[in-house]
């Protein structure tokens, strides 16, 4: 689901590809540029608290840290 919206800020978000959905409640389908914000219900569900869930359960990813310095001889 978290790939047919965008996260506007904390809370609220965007559907940018339509599509339909499994909830709790039941099958849901969402429009283009439709925009849920947390603690709104949609067809019985909060998308929104769903998607921020989902969010801030992925995982961070970085960039390794650089293992070698830059370490020139007589630097």
């Amino acid at each position: 689901m978290s790939k047919h919206f965008v996260r506007i800020e904390a809370g609220k978000w965007t559907c940018v590809r339509s599509g339909e959905f499994q909830s709790p409640t039941g099958r849901i389908q969402v429009a283009v540029g439709t925009t849920f914000t947390r603690g709104t219900m949609f067809m019985g569900y909060d998308i929104a608290r769903a998607l921020d869930e989902h969010y801030e359960s992925a995982p961070l990813y970085r960039s390794p840290p650089d293992a070698t310095p830059d370490v020139r001889p007589g630097s």
